[in-house]
Parts: C-alpha cells; sequence; structure tokens
C-alpha cells in the first residue's frame, strides 16, 4: 500500500494514491462530505491527515 506523505494536509492526488482510486473518486467522496477538506483559492482541494484516520481501507464507498 501506497504511504501517505507526513504532511498536515494531503492534495486530492495524494489521498487517490492511498486508497488507489482515480482522483475524481477523491472529489467525490469531498462533495458527497465523506471526506472533510476545504477548497484553497485556486480551487485545488485540502484534505486533513486526520479527516483520513477512521476510514476504511479503501475509501469510504468501500464495502468492507
Amino acid at each position: 500500500m501506497t504511504v501517505l506523505p507526513e504532511y498536515d494536509t494531503l492534495t486530492a492526488a495524494e489521498v487517490a494514491a492511498y486508497f488507489r482510486v482515480d482522483p475524481k473518486t477523491v472529489h467525490r467522496w469531498l462533495i458527497r462530505g465523506w471526506v472533510a477538506g476545504s477548497k484553497t483559492p485556486g480551487g485545488d482541494w485540502r484534505i486533513s491527515r486526520a479527516a483520513l484516520v477512521n476510514l476504511p481501507s479503501g475509501g469510504p464507498d468501500a464495502e468492507n
């Protein structure tokens, strides 16, 4: 499994690589409120490392 970078906030692409999903899937999670995140002034998403702690290994829409 990919290791998350040690930053406090992560990009959608970094989260996608960790969960082995497409970045568009992470955007969908953010829009649906399944993962907490915020938009930068440039329109990019940033996700707190703490928001990912309790998610299942396949992401919030994984069947576990």
